[in-house]
């Protein structure tokens, strides 16, 4: 037996425990370095044995997934023999093994520069009878391109809205584009200028609860979510709800994930969560907030980690998040927390946050805390 193929085995019997303490973010790296799909079913699911035989079969529920990282997927049809594709895929398992120590593969989504923006058609054109116009195409041999001097200076959001399932709804598009754009006006405050960067979304807003139902039970199976932003796809996956505010809020709520995504990377989660439901709810004041916080429990939430965080107490966790965030926010001190762990971050992406030392350092100690909370 081949020497890599003997190492090949004995790495392979490792696989199923790496991919199961893994985060979706790390599961994402591992499918770009093995060149196969960014799929939600294959970043959540504990069996990728089957990937090392063949490429994994896309939900008949979910569109592809879109990878925007500069590494290009390689097509589905695509495959090698085994012997060929044997020592990548060594050394791909090698990574995953690495990743999963805490030195793990992470980063921000993709971004682009906020100068990297579109030019729009516009032509100036002049008719027999004298009047001015304005078309998209020229209309005549005399008109003229003036789109530069109509192109936006900066942009920070290259956004697309699909519709699933439902026709397009221009009004609930508009409120949602609107409302994402609100959101990245709220958090470039906490960011200094050079953090500022145009952020690559999709949001895919489905008519059909039963079908958004399949792909959430695959994606995030045994947790209820209203919706869910895709860190591999860049995509936000949500249902068009019966009230459009409604709509609109889970809409803020995701986007700030995806917003934080770009801008920031990784963080603790009751930070990205809180801020969330913050800036969901429009900035409610910590103290209109029905919940109270005991020394315990702000221990406790600051030390949460990430794959705990949506455990059985999930719930008490986005609301304890939520007025932390709040108060957090009620003064200059705090949002300066925020921003200090926010630049941070953006300098160092996936860098160990002390959230216990960040917050009681410029807040008061944690018994304090708890009288206010």
């Amino acid at each position: 037996m081949k020497r890599w193929l003997l190492q090949l085995l004995v790495v392979v019997a490792l696989v199923p425990a790496v991919w199961f303490i893994s985060t979706p973010d790390q599961r994402r790296t591992y499918l770009t370095l093995l060149n196969l799909p960014q799929d939600p079913s294959w970043l959540h699911e504990g069996n990728l044995l089957a990937l090392l035989g063949s490429a994994p079969q896309r939900p008949p529920e979910a569109e592809p997934f879109t990878e925007t990282s500069s590494t290009p997927d390689a097509p589905a049809s695509s495959a090698m023999s085994s012997q060929e594709a044997a020592p990548n895929v060594l050394s791909a398992l090698r990574q995953m093994a690495h990743s999963a120590l805490p030195q793990t593969l992470c980063g921000k989504t993709a971004t682009r520069d906020i100068r990297d923006v579109e030019t729009p058609q516009i032509y100036k054109w002049t008719d027999a009878n004298g009047r001015v116009h304005f078309s998209d195409s020229a209309q005549n041999k005399s008109a003229q391109f003036v789109g530069e001097s109509y192109a936006s200076q900066k942009k920070y959001f290259d956004f697309k809205l699909t519709s699933k399932g439902m026709p397009r709804n221009g009004l609930v598009e508009d409120k949602i584009r609107a409302a994402a754009q609100q959101v990245y006006t709220q958090l470039e405050a906490y960011l200094a200028p050079e953090r500022r960067r145009q952020i690559i979304l999709n949001l895919e807003l489905y008519g059909d609860r039963a079908e958004y139902e399949a792909l959430r039970k695959k994606v995030f199976p045994g947790f209820n979510a209203a919706a869910f932003f895709s860190h591999g796809a860049n995509t936000i996956y949500m249902v068009n709800e019966d009230q459009l505010e409604t709509t609109v809020a889970i809409a803020k709520h995701e986007v700030v994930h995806a917003v934080l995504a770009g801008l920031v990377g990784p963080m603790p989660t009751w930070l990205n969560e809180g801020m969330a439901e913050y800036l969901e709810h429009g900035g409610l004041p910590y103290k209109a907030l029905p919940i109270d916080l005991s020394e315990n429990a702000i221990n406790q939430l600051l030390a949460t980690k990430h794959q705990d965080f949506y455990n059985a107490s999930a719930e008490s966790n986005y609301m304890a998040s939520h007025k932390l965030v709040a108060y957090l926010n009620s003064s200059g001190e705090g949002r300066r927390v925020i921003a200090d762990i926010f630049n941070d971050l953006a300098e160092a992406p996936c860098s160990q946050v002390d959230s216990l030392g960040a917050v009681t350092s410029a807040m008061g100690d944690v018994g304090h805390l708890a009288k206010l909370l």
